[in-house]
Protein backbone atom coordinates (compact mmCIF):
# COMPACT_ATOMS: atom_id res chain seq x y z
CA UNK A 1 0.00 0.00 0.00
CA UNK A 2 2.92 2.40 0.70
CA UNK A 3 4.41 1.75 -2.84
CA UNK A 4 0.77 2.50 -4.08
CA UNK A 5 0.92 5.84 -2.06
CA UNK A 6 4.29 6.61 -3.59
CA UNK A 7 3.10 5.99 -7.04
CA UNK A 8 0.02 8.11 -6.42
CA UNK A 9 2.13 11.22 -5.05
CA UNK A 10 4.59 10.74 -8.14
CA UNK A 11 1.66 10.67 -10.85
CA UNK A 12 0.11 13.62 -8.81
CA UNK A 13 3.30 15.78 -9.12
CA UNK A 14 3.90 14.93 -12.53
CA UNK A 15 0.74 16.23 -13.43
CA UNK A 16 -1.66 12.84 -14.07
CA UNK A 17 -5.49 13.48 -14.72
CA UNK A 18 -8.19 12.62 -12.49
CA UNK A 19 -12.40 11.12 -11.41
CA UNK A 20 -31.94 8.62 1.03
CA UNK A 21 -30.56 4.60 1.45
CA UNK A 22 -28.85 3.78 4.88
CA UNK A 23 -25.43 4.21 4.88
CA UNK A 24 -23.55 1.01 3.69
CA UNK A 25 -22.21 -1.72 6.71
CA UNK A 26 -18.72 -0.35 8.11
CA UNK A 27 -15.65 -2.64 8.68
CA UNK A 28 -12.21 -1.37 9.47
CA UNK A 29 -9.21 -4.02 9.53
CA UNK A 30 -5.22 -3.73 9.85
CA UNK A 31 -3.18 -3.80 6.84
CA UNK A 32 0.21 -5.86 7.39
CA UNK A 33 2.23 -2.40 7.27
CA UNK A 34 1.35 0.64 9.80
CA UNK A 35 0.74 2.87 6.58
CA UNK A 36 -2.43 1.67 6.07
CA UNK A 37 -5.74 0.36 6.31
CA UNK A 38 -8.86 -1.20 4.87
CA UNK A 39 -12.22 0.20 4.80
CA UNK A 40 -14.76 -2.01 3.99
CA UNK A 41 -18.12 -0.09 2.43
CA UNK A 42 -20.29 -3.09 1.64
CA UNK A 43 -18.57 -5.13 -1.92
CA UNK A 44 -16.15 -1.45 -1.85
CA UNK A 45 -12.63 -1.69 -0.02
CA UNK A 46 -11.05 1.66 0.59
CA UNK A 47 -7.29 1.11 0.83
CA UNK A 48 -6.19 4.19 3.36
CA UNK A 49 -2.28 4.99 3.16
CA UNK A 50 -1.42 7.19 5.99
CA UNK A 51 1.90 9.04 5.31
CA UNK A 52 3.97 9.65 8.59
CA UNK A 53 0.95 8.93 11.29
CA UNK A 54 2.54 10.04 14.25
CA UNK A 55 0.83 7.00 16.59
CA UNK A 56 -2.11 4.65 16.24
CA UNK A 57 -4.72 7.26 18.18
CA UNK A 58 -3.61 9.62 15.77
CA UNK A 59 -4.10 7.13 12.24
CA UNK A 60 -7.90 6.29 13.69
CA UNK A 61 -8.86 10.22 13.74
CA UNK A 62 -7.97 10.16 9.91
CA UNK A 63 -9.23 6.60 9.27
CA UNK A 64 -12.73 7.81 10.87
CA UNK A 65 -13.18 11.33 8.45
CA UNK A 66 -12.33 8.88 5.75
CA UNK A 67 -15.22 6.21 6.54
CA UNK A 68 -17.43 8.71 7.30
CA UNK A 69 -17.44 11.23 4.26
CA UNK A 70 -17.65 7.44 2.29
CA UNK A 71 -20.74 7.06 4.27
CA UNK A 72 -22.02 10.45 2.92
CA UNK A 73 -21.28 9.17 -0.53
CA UNK A 74 -22.94 5.93 0.08
CA UNK A 75 -26.11 7.09 1.28
CA UNK A 76 -26.58 9.84 -1.03
CA UNK A 77 -26.01 6.84 -4.56
CA UNK A 78 -27.31 4.33 -2.66
CA UNK A 79 -23.86 2.21 -2.71
CA UNK A 80 -20.43 3.65 -2.97
CA UNK A 81 -19.15 4.36 -6.46
CA UNK A 82 -16.51 2.21 -7.10
CA UNK A 83 -15.47 -1.22 -6.31
CA UNK A 84 -11.41 -0.28 -4.92
CA UNK A 85 -10.28 2.98 -4.39
CA UNK A 86 -6.41 4.09 -3.09
CA UNK A 87 -7.26 7.08 -0.30
CA UNK A 88 -3.73 8.66 0.33
CA UNK A 89 -3.35 11.05 3.46
CA UNK A 90 -0.04 13.51 3.45
CA UNK A 91 -0.29 14.41 6.93
CA UNK A 92 1.59 17.77 7.29
CA UNK A 93 2.37 20.08 10.30
CA UNK A 94 -0.58 22.24 11.03
CA UNK A 95 -4.07 22.74 11.13
CA UNK A 96 -7.03 22.16 8.11
CA UNK A 97 -7.64 20.14 5.11
CA UNK A 98 -4.91 21.67 2.55
CA UNK A 99 -6.12 20.01 -1.08
CA UNK A 100 -7.11 17.35 -2.59
CA UNK A 101 -7.32 15.44 -6.23
CA UNK A 102 -8.55 12.33 -7.65
CA UNK A 103 -7.31 10.99 -10.46
CA UNK A 104 -7.00 7.10 -12.15
CA UNK A 105 -4.29 4.60 -11.23
CA UNK A 106 -2.36 1.93 -12.18
CA UNK A 107 -4.64 -0.53 -10.26
CA UNK A 108 -7.34 1.62 -8.98
CA UNK A 109 -9.06 5.22 -8.76
CA UNK A 110 -6.66 7.26 -6.28
CA UNK A 111 -7.25 10.29 -4.17
CA UNK A 112 -4.82 11.83 -2.09
CA UNK A 113 -5.41 14.91 0.16
CA UNK A 114 -2.93 17.02 2.32
CA UNK A 115 -4.15 17.59 5.36
CA UNK A 116 -2.53 19.13 9.15
CA UNK A 117 -2.06 16.37 11.71
CA UNK A 118 -3.42 18.69 14.40
CA UNK A 119 -6.69 18.96 12.47
CA UNK A 120 -9.40 18.27 15.19
CA UNK A 121 -12.02 15.91 14.45
CA UNK A 122 -14.81 18.08 14.41
CA UNK A 123 -12.86 20.56 11.97
CA UNK A 124 -12.35 17.39 9.62
CA UNK A 125 -16.18 16.46 9.73
CA UNK A 126 -16.81 19.94 9.22
CA UNK A 127 -14.76 20.02 5.93
CA UNK A 128 -15.83 19.54 2.10
CA UNK A 129 -12.74 18.02 0.59
CA UNK A 130 -12.58 14.49 1.11
CA UNK A 131 -16.69 14.26 0.29
CA UNK A 132 -15.93 16.16 -2.72
CA UNK A 133 -13.36 13.95 -4.04
CA UNK A 134 -14.93 10.77 -3.73
CA UNK A 135 -17.78 12.02 -5.28
CA UNK A 136 -15.67 12.52 -8.11
CA UNK A 137 -15.31 8.48 -8.32
CA UNK A 138 -19.04 8.67 -9.53
CA UNK A 139 -18.15 10.68 -12.79
CA UNK A 140 -16.76 10.23 -16.10
CA UNK A 141 -13.17 12.08 -16.59
CA UNK A 142 -14.15 14.33 -19.18
CA UNK A 143 -11.77 16.46 -21.38
CA UNK A 144 -9.64 18.78 -19.73
CA UNK A 145 -11.42 21.54 -21.38
CA UNK A 146 -14.32 20.47 -19.42
CA UNK A 147 -13.05 20.10 -16.29
CA UNK A 148 -15.29 22.78 -14.88
CA UNK A 149 -18.35 20.34 -15.29
CA UNK A 150 -16.38 17.54 -12.99
CA UNK A 151 -15.73 20.28 -10.54
CA UNK A 152 -19.09 22.23 -10.59
CA UNK A 153 -21.31 18.98 -10.36
CA UNK A 154 -18.94 17.72 -7.44
CA UNK A 155 -19.57 20.59 -5.30
CA UNK A 156 -23.28 20.65 -5.90
CA UNK A 157 -23.57 17.04 -4.69
CA UNK A 158 -20.76 17.33 -1.80
CA UNK A 159 -23.43 20.18 -0.46
CA UNK A 160 -26.45 17.90 -0.95
CA UNK A 161 -24.96 14.86 -0.04
CA UNK A 162 -23.67 16.42 3.25
CA UNK A 163 -27.30 17.99 3.94
CA UNK A 164 -29.18 15.07 3.70
CA UNK A 165 -26.89 12.60 5.70
CA UNK A 166 -27.29 15.67 8.47
CA UNK A 167 -23.85 16.68 8.30
CA UNK A 168 -25.00 20.15 7.46
CA UNK A 169 -27.68 22.24 7.67
CA UNK A 170 -30.05 23.30 4.22
CA UNK A 171 -30.14 26.73 5.42
CA UNK A 172 -26.27 27.00 5.50
CA UNK A 173 -26.23 25.33 1.70
CA UNK A 174 -28.34 27.46 0.26
CA UNK A 175 -26.55 30.60 2.08
CA UNK A 176 -23.30 29.45 0.77
CA UNK A 177 -25.23 29.80 -2.87
CA UNK A 178 -26.68 33.01 -2.60
CA UNK A 179 -23.26 34.30 -1.25
CA UNK A 180 -20.58 32.61 -3.29
CA UNK A 181 -22.39 31.81 -6.58
CA UNK A 182 -21.87 35.62 -8.15
CA UNK A 183 -18.20 34.74 -7.73
CA UNK A 184 -18.93 32.43 -10.96
CA UNK A 185 -20.33 35.01 -13.04
CA UNK A 186 -18.45 35.86 -15.96
CA UNK A 187 -16.18 39.06 -16.55
CA UNK A 188 -15.40 41.03 -19.16
CA UNK A 189 -13.76 39.09 -21.63
CA UNK A 190 -15.27 35.80 -20.85
CA UNK A 191 -15.02 32.85 -22.84
CA UNK A 192 -17.40 30.55 -21.59
CA UNK A 193 -16.45 27.95 -19.43
CA UNK A 194 -14.54 25.69 -21.48
CA UNK A 195 -12.21 28.01 -22.18
CA UNK A 196 -11.67 30.29 -18.84
CA UNK A 197 -10.42 28.09 -16.12
CA UNK A 198 -10.23 30.84 -13.03
CA UNK A 199 -11.58 29.51 -10.27
CA UNK A 200 -14.63 31.41 -10.26
CA UNK A 201 -15.91 30.36 -13.12
CA UNK A 202 -14.63 26.84 -12.79
CA UNK A 203 -15.90 26.37 -9.11
CA UNK A 204 -19.30 28.48 -8.39
CA UNK A 205 -20.05 29.20 -12.75
CA UNK A 206 -20.02 25.35 -13.17
CA UNK A 207 -22.25 25.02 -9.97
CA UNK A 208 -24.48 27.67 -11.22
CA UNK A 209 -25.03 25.97 -14.91
CA UNK A 210 -25.83 22.86 -12.67
CA UNK A 211 -28.26 24.44 -10.38
CA UNK A 212 -30.30 25.84 -13.19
Amino acid sequence: MFRLFLMALVMVMSGSACANSPPASQAVSSAPENESRVISLGSARLHVGLHDAASAQEAEKFIRWVRESADIVSAYYGRFPVSEVGVNLVLQSGVGVTSGRAFQGRDMPQIIVWVGRQTPANDLRADWIMVHELIHLAMASLPRQHNWFEEGLSVYIESVARARYGGLSSRVVWREFVKRMPQGQPASGDRGLNYTSTWGRTYWGARFFVCC
